[in-house]
């Protein structure tokens, strides 16, 4: 194949994914700005777990996307000067998708500490109950959603060549 036409596609996607969690991150950091001032204005205290929270799906997730990246790029490296790969893209697909799996992990973890954090702030007890109850199922919903995502990219890989643009 050609691989500087296909380095270039892996490049255009990867600054496209850059360009997106770039916008990504400021909206998450304007979100927690007015947070922050929403419990300023309202005399209520703004637990430090959000921020950590919000800090660390940032670090966490643009870790990911770094390594991600960097992975790629070293497996078609070789390609490119006209060599073999030194791995397999199996090989590449299982440590990207095992550092997926880690990274939803953390992530749930850190929005479970957010939740926790904001459910002591409440202080009528059965409007709490309902509030974690919530945050609960939001949780799970967005665990299955990362999963299935997972799943998805697992059958594309998986699939015929011929079978790929139909799914």
């Amino acid at each position: 194949g050609d691989y500087k036409k296909v380095n270039s596609l892996w490049r255009k996607i990867f600054q496209d994914g850059e360009n997106h969690f770039g916008r990504l991150w400021k909206k998450m950091d304007a979100y927690e700005s007015g947070m922050k001032e929403g419990a300023k204005a309202a005399g209520i205290p703004y637990p430090a777990e959000l921020s950590d929270g919000f800090k660390g799906m940032k670090n966490g997730w643009q870790d990911f996307f770094t390594m991600r990246n960097s992975e790629y790029e070293k497996f078609f490296a070789p390609n490119l000067k006209g060599q073999e790969a030194t791995n397999t893209f199996n090989a590449l697909t299982n440590k990207i998708n095992t550092e997926y799996s880690k990274m939803i992990g953390l992530e749930d973890q850190l929005y479970g500490s957010i939740d926790n954090a904001l459910a002591k702030l409440i202080p009528d007890k059965e409007v709490r109950k309902v509030y974690v109850n919530m945050r609960k199922q939001s949780g799970a919903l967005r665990v299955a959603d990362r999963q299935a995502t997972q799943k998805f990219y697992e059958t594309l890989r998986n699939a015929d060549a011929g079978e790929q643009p139909g799914m």
